[in-house]
C-alpha cells in the first residue's frame, strides 16, 4: 500500500493548479462520463467526486473494489458505509466528505497531524 499511497499523492499533487473550463468542464468528468442535464453536453457537473475517482484510478486502485467510481458525494458515502469502511479518523489516502451527511464536497487526505488533515480535491 505504501507504493500506491506514494503514487496517489504524486497524482494528486500533479493536479494542483488545474482549472475547469466553462461551467465545471474538466478532464475528470470527461473520464468518468456524461450525465444528462448538465452543461457541456453532459460533462459540466460538479467534479469533486469524479476527481477523486480519477485520481484513485491513476494510482492503480480498482473502481468498485478498492474505491467508489462516482460523480456524487452521497454515492461515495454510501459505498464506504456499505463496506464497513466509514469512520471519523482519516488516514493518508482516505476520501473525506463534507457537508450534511457528507453530500456537499469530497477530497483525498494526503497528511494527518494531531489536530488537522491536509487534503487535495
Amino acid at each position: 500500500m505504501a507504493a500506491t499511497l506514494a503514487k496517489l499523492t504524486a497524482v494528486l499533487k500533479s493536479q494542483i493548479g488545474y482549472r475547469e473550463q466553462g461551467n465545471n468542464l474538466t478532464k475528470y468528468n470527461q473520464w468518468l462520463g456524461r450525465l444528462p442535464g448538465y452543461p457541456h453536453n453532459g460533462y459540466g457537473y460538479p467534479w469533486c467526486a469524479s476527481f477523486a475517482s480519477w485520481a484513485y484510478a491513476q494510482a492503480g486502485l480498482r473502481a468498485g473494489v478498492d474505491v467508489p467510481r462516482t460523480a456524487r458525494c452521497l454515492v461515495g458515502v454510501s459505498w464506504y458505509k456499505q463496506r464497513g469502511r466509514w469512520g471519523s479518523s482519516p488516514k493518508p489516502g482516505a476520501q473525506v466528505f463534507y457537508g450534511p451527511d457528507g453530500g456537499t464536497h469530497t477530497e483525498i487526505v494526503i497528511a494527518v497531524s494531531s489536530s488537522t488533515i491536509t487534503t487535495i480535491g
